[in-house]
């Protein structure tokens, strides 16, 4: 087990391995910290890990330096749309 996720043996592997299963890991960016308690709170229970970032500057560098299935993104933050926060998380994963 890491800090980025929950690591669980599946005792019915193939062949006598296990398997194992990861958390999907998401990335919330809101400056409501009230709706992000209350998403973390559901979404945790339902097992998912959950990252925060509350201005669009954090969201857009923890978009293009984390490794998310999903990010949740509000796009009306106080310091940049979140429309924008996705075009430069867009072009900071270009190759």
């Amino acid at each position: 087990m890491d800090d980025t996720g929950t690591v669980s043996a599946n005792p019915r592997g193939v062949a006598g391995k296990t398997t194992q299963q990861v958390k999907p890991h998401l990335l919330v960016v809101d400056d409501d910290l009230e709706l992000c308690e209350v998403l973390k709170r559901y979404l945790e229970a339902e097992d998912f890990l959950v990252s925060f970032a509350h201005t669009g500057d954090a969201g857009t560098k923890a978009g293009i330096g984390g490794s998310f299935e999903l990010i949740v993104l509000d796009v009306m933050l106080p310091d940049k749309k979140g429309f924008n926060v996705l075009k430069d998380i867009r072009r900071g994963l270009q190759f």
